[in-house]
């Protein structure tokens, strides 16, 4: 999923470097899946099987899909459906709604990013910034797109041997960094600070929202 004789020197250089600075994914055949689990799990079968590997995005972890070059500029999200049948479990990722959801994930993983770091520096800022979460989780936020979907089917053996076979349905869904601000600055603008205390708290939060390099 990343993308004449000094022409291709050039290209080939070019591929090494997108190569280098992308995380790259565990392998997925190794277990256990958890170093406190008894379990170990192999992929068994996946979607393009026989033509190409499982796409990274799919073993990564969600912070590092977005330090791999495919996503500059992009807030992730990646969800996951699992079952033992697969049509089933397709219909219910049909189910799910992804504007809606993917608002309550912002408003989740903002409150990460600024709660920490506000708590106890300005009196009444974690009321004020509870509004700001609630509107967040509520708005709509533009150019969300499905980048990706893909299954695989994972083996799960336990230590007597036992095997359970379980298919899992990824979803991966982009939303561009600038709309997210966007709509954190709506969240300001529809509550107003009330009080010099949510004055400052205002003000240290959008003084966070500038220094974030993630932005």
């Amino acid at each position: 999923m990343k993308r004449i004789i000094v022409v291709s020197l050039v290209a080939a250089a070019m591929l090494f470097s997108a190569c280098a600075s992308n995380p790259k994914p565990k392998d997925p055949n190794i277990g256990p899946t958890d170093k406190n689990a008894p379990q170990t799990s192999e992929i068994i079968n996946h979607q393009y099987r026989g033509l190409s590997n499982v796409p990274d995005w799919v073993l990564l972890d969600q912070g590092d899909i977005e330090k791999m070059s495919d996503f500059k500029g992009f807030m992730v999200y990646k969800d996951t459906f699992s079952g033992q049948d697969l049509n089933g479990v397709k219909i219910m990722a049909q189910d799910f709604a992804i504007d809606s959801q993917i608002a309550r994930n912002v408003s989740v993983r903002i409150q990460s990013k600024f709660a920490g770091a506000m708590v106890g520096t300005v009196d009444g800022a974690d009321s004020y910034f509870e509004k700001i979460v609630k509107s967040l989780a509520e708005a709509r936020i533009g150019g969300i797109r499905k980048h990706a979907d893909y299954w695989l089917l994972r083996r799960y053996t336990n230590p007597d041997k036992t095997v359970k076979d379980v298919y899992e349905y990824y979803i991966l869904t982009k939303v561009p960094e600038e709309e997210v601000q966007k709509a954190v600055a709506r969240a300001f603008n529809e509550n107003p600070p009330k009080s010099e205390n949510e004055i400052r708290a205002r003000d240290k939060v959008k003084e966070i929202m500038d220094n974030d390099s993630d932005w």
